[in-house]
């Protein structure tokens, strides 16, 4: 299996990171130019080590994975959810706060007196002692000199050397910033020197997505320390920055094994309270990240290796296709695997949270005569998944911040239920549109509603007496999948939200 290196370069790499578990959770297949399933293979490269978003991020592929490796050894039918395997993540990283400054870094005290002369021509005494526990603060060219020091290190000698033919490499970076900004043409550029990529039929595709300023800072007081040492960010500079980092690409990046280019920004910029880095820079989730997601699917699926047979670049932009500023939800998605995995998850939670216990309450002959699953097997089966439907709540609710412009809030779906029934349309008719509670299904009406249904139908001649817990457990995942992929195949994937 080829796998697709995804290096996440600081803050904004690392907050894309959680919406591409996300995705992969509700079902979106990272799949190859030929169909065929990759593995994920996460690599962190920041100085800020206790970075709220890589904590995050951590958090998720670490739950993602447990619930992966249970969903791979089902051998019933096809799986949908969790079906990507997504390596260990790779974190390369030098703790900031040990670290201390760029000067001390490069141990500027053992440079004879020419090379410190030359030191000051490119840094000023501040810059040289400037803490780098935070990233590097909007400064591109401090992080450029640090990065050297991490793309040196064995573990990125390690990533490296293990590439093989068919793999591809997807970078998610900045270009306002610090390390995002000096991240990608630093390691694009070094990269050219791997054999494996230097052939002139090499297949390994390259290719990177830009995120353009899409937040400002509001005139509150920070969380986190506003200067350093004499520096600060300055949401102000973040275009100007875009620009001079735009024209240092244009005129020193080594562009000619990259496959594809995403670019993605807004002019409806997100408000944060500012922060420096760290565990207090709590950015909720951003449409915009949700976006960058979805782009390595897409490269993944379209891109080809640059070489002798191919010598084109293809550029793209993020185009949202809104002209009101109302928020967004699932009727805006014009992708429909995007939109389908964020029904399928939905309906998942759902019936593991309710519907499936009253089901295994409700009808315990019809069960128990398949494979004796009942309601205690159903509540340790939906005890493994707590932690994982906190985190998905909890970023789907992000994406609705007070912190995002209107125009850039997604909802999920409308509160009026009388024109929007984005998921019960899925479950109707046997599942009350009327009773609600904020944005979840409570109530249930029929002890017998259209999926479940469906998942008897699926057990078909399956009698699983004497099966172990473990097995039970993996088949009643499979029915459920099962059923959930019926009723979403029975409805264009441009109609399920509106039926």
């Amino acid at each position: 299996m080829s796998k697709l290196v995804m290096l996440s370069l600081g803050g904004s790499g690392e907050r894309v990171m959680n919406s591409v578990v996300m995705l992969l959770a509700a079902g979106m297949r990272l799949q190859d130019s030929n169909g065929a399933d990759m593995s994920l293979l996460p690599v962190f490269l920041d100085t800020d080590s206790k970075s709220h978003a890589l904590t995050t991020a951590r958090e998720k592929i670490q739950e993602y994975q447990k619930l992966q490796r249970m969903f791979s050894k089902i051998s019933w039918g096809e799986k949908t959810l969790f079906r990507t395997k997504i390596e260990d993540a790779a974190e390369i990283t030098i703790d900031g706060h040990t670290m201390g400054s760029l000067g001390a870094l490069i141990d500027e005290n053992n440079f004879d007196d020419d090379k410190k002369t030359e030191l000051s021509m490119l840094y000023s005494k501040d810059a040289l002692e400037v803490g780098l526990g935070m990233g590097f603060i909007g400064m591109p060219n401090l992080g450029t000199v640090a990065l050297n020091f991490l793309l040196c290190s064995p573990e990125f000698k390690h990533i490296m050397d293990g590439l093989q033919d068919g793999d591809r490499i997807f970078f998610i970076s900045s270009i306002f910033g610090g390390t995002g900004a000096a991240g990608f043409p630093l390691i694009l550029n070094k990269l050219q020197d791997l054999e494996i990529i230097k052939k002139s039929d090499n297949q390994i595709a390259l290719g990177s997505v830009t995120m353009l300023p899409y937040f400002d800072f509001t005139a509150e007081e920070p969380e986190g320390p506003n200067d350093i040492k004499g520096f600060t960010v300055n949401s102000d500079q973040f275009d100007s920055k875009s620009f001079a980092a735009f024209m240092y690409y244009d005129t020193n990046l080594d562009k000619n094994r990259v496959s594809s280019q995403y670019f993605i920004g807004n002019t409806d910029k997100s408000l944060y309270r500012k922060c420096l880095g760290g565990e207090k820079q709590v950015n909720p989730t951003n449409l915009l990240e949700v976006a960058c997601a979805t782009s390595l699917f897409h490269f993944a699926k379209t891109a080809k290796p640059r070489n002798n047979d191919n010598k084109t670049i293809s550029y793209y932009e993020y185009w949202s296709g809104k002209e009101d500023s109302h928020s967004y939800s699932l009727e805006d998605i014009d992708d429909p695997d995007v939109k389908k995995g964020l029904v399928r998850f939905q309906m998942f939670e759902y019936i593991m949270k309710k519907a499936l216990k009253d089901y295994t309450t409700n009808n315990p002959a019809v069960v128990a005569a398949h494979y004796e699953f009942n309601d205690a097997n159903c509540t340790t089966l939906m005890d493994k998944f707590t932690s994982f439907f906190e985190l998905y709540d909890k970023w789907r609710g992000e994406l609705n911040s007070s912190a995002h412009k209107a125009s850039m809030q997604f909802e999920y779906y409308r509160h009026d239920p009388s024109e929007n029934q984005y998921i019960t349309d899925c479950f109707a008719p046997s599942i009350s549109t009327t009773h609600r509670e904020g944005r979840i299904f409570t109530k249930m009406v029929t002890s017998e509603p259209d999926f479940l249904n469906k998942m008897s139908a699926t057990m078909g001649n399956n009698q699983g007496r004497g099966w172990s817990a473990d097995k039970k457990e993996r088949f009643t995942l499979h029915l459920v999948m099962t059923a959930i992929e019926k009723v979403l195949n029975q409805t264009s994937p441009y109609q399920i939200v509106k039926l």
